[in-house]
């Protein structure tokens, strides 16, 4: 954003991860004003200033406070492949905005919240004082749904993400159930259904801010390709700025996996690993019988 006028030229400065490379080449960018109108505008290096600190050359006048954003497109979907400037974490809100219209037409008797918070990016601030003020009862299982950056052992097209922590905090293994019991319902319904289990500790998602506050947490994640507009990483100062990626097939089976969670009956303490050890025992005590 803008956040200062210097020698007649205006001074931005990055917020949140924005990459390396933007200041060290400079980047096309679009300026926003109060009625959401646009202006195109370029960003360059400049020695002079503070870290993440760029001139930003405009025919608009900017006012110290204007938001800046990469020009690159709003939306793209081509074969299985869905782009977006911003898809972090657009994408999450919309899987979120699926399932509850989804669930509106076939209510459930369990109260489902959607929770859409601001300020993620700078130290998850909306979901720190939600979860800070307890703003929804603290029995509730937390699911943050969001798109997290691919990494090894995590492939775009396998399936949305099962996510068991992040770069802060490790999650509950109880809420987790919930989301295994929707997947291995899916995966009983249809033969293509695909999800995957990982640690994504790319980044920080809003259930650290729930998790150390008392709430029981999970996660749901779309691997995100070009994570924060890197088409390398956010540290390369020789990388180049691209539209942020996932999957469409992805995104569906993550909004299906977090519907028939919102579904299932959570008052059970059924937990498909405990059930598949229960086989395993029963299976070799049968077998120890029968030497007896």
């Amino acid at each position: 954003e803008i956040v200062r006028i210097e020698d007649g030229f205006y001074v931005g400065k990055s917020l949140g991860g924005v990459p390396k490379a933007a200041a060290n080449k400079g980047a096309d960018c679009i300026s926003f004003d109060q009625d959401n109108n646009r202006y195109p505008c370029i960003i360059e290096p400049w020695d002079g200033g503070d870290e993440g600190e760029v001139k930003v050359v405009s025919e608009k006048r900017l006012d110290v406070g204007t938001p800046l954003t990469f020009n690159l497109q709003d939306f793209s979907l081509e074969g299985d492949r869905i782009e977006m400037r911003a898809l972090d974490d657009l994408a999450g809100c919309a899987s979120i905005m699926a399932g509850l219209i989804e669930l509106n037409n076939e209510p459930v008797k369990t109260d489902i919240f959607g929770i859409f918070t601001r300020a993620e990016e700078v130290g998850l601030v909306g979901a720190g004082l939600i979860s800070t003020e307890q703003t929804i009862p603290t029995n509730c299982i937390v699911v943050s749904v969001e798109t997290s950056s691919v990494i090894p052992g995590v492939e775009q097209g396998m399936g949305p993400v099962i996510r068991t922590g992040d770069a802060s905090y490790t999650f509950d293994a109880g809420a987790e159930q919930i989301l295994a019991l929707a997947k291995n319902t899916l995966m009983s319904q249809d033969q293509n259904f695909k999800c995957q289990r990982q640690l994504m500790a790319a980044g920080s998602c809003e259930a650290t801010a729930f998790a150390v506050n008392g709430y029981s947490t999970t996660g749901v994640a779309f691997p995100l390709g070009n994570w924060h507009n890197a088409t390398t990483k956010i540290p390369d100062p020789d990388g180049s700025i691209g539209m942020e990626n996932i999957s469409l097939n992805d995104f569906l089976n993550g909004t299906d996996l977090i519907y028939t969670s919102a579904r299932m009956d959570h008052t059970g303490s059924a937990s498909p690993v405990k059930e598949r050890l229960k086989e395993v025992q029963e299976r070799l005590k049968n077998r120890l019988n029968r030497l007896i």
